[in-house]
């Protein structure tokens, strides 16, 4: 089972995100912007994957991105509706894949899968 902190300012969406990860046998947290999942990082195990929005008040996701690499968090994975924007900025963030909101089920199970190997 591996650990995933979702990061999105949209609940509804976060926990939409919570939901379908913890389907798959995640352990799963969660965190409304960029500066509380900071705060996770520091303070409790790095998770395995982190999922994070781009788009968010106080740190975009590229920032979290950033501070997270420098952190030790191995796999990231954006989940934006403005990947044309972000894209390039998160991949050189650190970013390994980015995906398209509204989210594919398929498609966020299999990506979640690929980065866990």
């Amino acid at each position: 089972m591996a650990r995933v902190l979702v990061v999105d300012d949209n609940a509804g969406v976060r926990n939409m995100l919570v939901d379908l990860i913890s389907m798959n046998g995640h352990d799963v947290t969660q965190a409304a912007d960029g500066i509380a999942a900071l705060e996770m990082l520091r303070t409790n195990p790095l998770p395995n994957l982190l999922v994070t929005d781009g788009s968010m008040p106080r740190m975009d996701g590229i920032e979290l991105a950033r501070r997270a690499r420098r952190l030790g968090v191995l796999k990231i994975l954006m989940v934006t509706g403005d990947s044309h924007i972000y894209r390039d900025g998160a991949l050189a963030a650190g970013v390994d894949r980015v995906i398209e909101k509204p989210v594919d089920f398929a498609e966020l199970s299999r990506t979640v899968a690929e980065l866990l190997i």
